[in-house]
């Protein structure tokens, strides 16, 4: 029994370590019997560590480093000699590390019949960009059918209506998390919308540029989706709103981050209810103060995390009226989010002093996070218990 324990405490430990790669190969060289335990985190998305990015035509492609490749085609044709089937640890596939590469379409193949540990699916490039890749980009959709077991995929909307609809539903029906680039606006959110609907428990939903219009999917998911993040909106139409998330009845955390949020759509939000909701994050997201107080005022009776960064009334207390408006924020967040534990907040360096309006707040807290924009200082966190002496203190430091 203790022969079959000891790789897995050994790979517990080594997890600490999963994004320190020096530590890693360093561990690789102990022994070989650490070796083989290593090696499967080494290795279960090499990709992030050996890549670069390079302009062509316009567009920034990724470039994989060629002694990385060489490594994985000897095991194209099933001839390998080496040590290790390294194809065999691999978890996160993404087709952005291949497509440039001329025997890609090979290699993301080969991928998928070598490991059954993929359970991550990125192939939100198909279709943009250079389109002599577009070509590959639809031999790596049939290449996916035995892909099953994934449980994260993150794609885009340039993805044909029928891909959903007759095949991607079919494939990938059990995602616990899924991601969408969305680029046009078009009648394939009708085939993006019946593909989410087509879970059978999904978690967590991110949109990136614009939010579709998907609410058949949202209301068959009412009951599973527990995070959502809307992230990088460059739509500037007043076309498709927030309206549907108010059938996420489940949710506990709603991300903006890069979201511009609309007047209509601060209107719609500041009137839908999330019972659930525990997690409230806007970062670099603008919104009007008297916006997100009637948000608060509406979800923040079950919030344990508010995230405030970058935001535009934080970015000075100079005059009155801003102020006022911190002023007003605090006595709101005060009133409405009682369970409140953590804090994050950013301004800039000089205008620190804003923690004196969130005073009330920050002594309350388990965990206060103070962040200052264009700046080197140093990210802060303060653990309870917490007093304004300590954090005017380390700011002081810091001059």
């Amino acid at each position: 029994m203790a022969s079959k324990l000891y790789p897995d405490v050994l790979n517990h430990i080594f997890e600490y370590n999963r994004d320190d790669i020096n530590t890693l190969h360093s561990i690789l060289l102990v022994n070989r019997f650490w070796a083989k335990v290593v090696v499967n985190l080494l290795w279960e998305n090499p990709f992030r560590y050996a890549h670069i990015q390079v302009k062509l035509h316009n567009h920034y492609i990724y470039k994989t480093y060629d002694k990385l490749l060489n490594i994985y085609r000897h095991f194209i044709n099933d001839n390998n000699t080496l040590l290790f089937d390294y194809p065999s640890f691999l978890k996160i596939l993404d087709w952005k590390y291949l497509r440039c590469e001329d025997d890609g379409v090979q290699l993301f193949n080969m991928f998928i019949r070598k490991s059954t540990k993929i359970t991550t699916l990125k192939i939100n490039n198909l279709n943009r960009g250079i389109e002599k890749y577009f070509t590959r980009d639809e031999e790596i959709l049939r290449c996916v059918k035995s892909l099953s077991h994934i449980k994260t995929l993150k794609i885009n909307n340039k993805i044909p209506s029928y891909w959903y609809l007759e095949i991607f539903s079919d494939i990938f029906n059990d995602l616990n998390s899924l991601s969408v680039d969305c680029y046009i606006t078009d009648d394939n959110f009708l085939g993006l919308s019946e593909f989410i609907q087509a879970q059978k428990n999904l978690k967590i939903l991110i949109i990136r540029n614009f939010f579709p219009l998907i609410n058949e999917g949202l209301k068959a998911q009412s009951n599973s989706i527990k995070y959502i993040k809307l992230a990088n909106n460059r739509f500037k139409g007043d076309a498709n709103t927030l309206t549907s998330l108010k059938y996420c009845l489940s949710l506990e955390t709603l991300e903006f981050s890069f979201w511009n949020l609309r007047k209509n759509d601060c209107q719609i939000l500041s009137k839908i209810s999330f019972p659930n909701l525990k997690s409230l994050i806007f970062d670099h997201s603008k919104i009007n103060y008297e916006d997100l107080i009637n948000i608060i005022k509406i979800n923040g009776s079950n919030l344990n995390y508010l995230c405030l960064t970058n935001l535009n009334f934080l970015w000075s207390v100079e005059t009155n009226s801003i102020e006022l408006n911190l002023i007003e924020i605090s006595k709101i967040i005060k009133q409405f989010c009682s369970k409140l534990s953590i804090f994050k907040l950013q301004t800039y360096w000089e205008h620190n002093s804003i923690i004196y309006f969130f005073h009330d707040i920050i002594i309350n807290l388990d965990l206060f996070i103070l962040e200052f924009l264009k700046s080197s200082k140093p990210l802060l966190e303060f653990k309870a218990p917490i007093n304004l002496d300590s954090i005017l203190s380390k700011i002081e430091e810091l001059k």
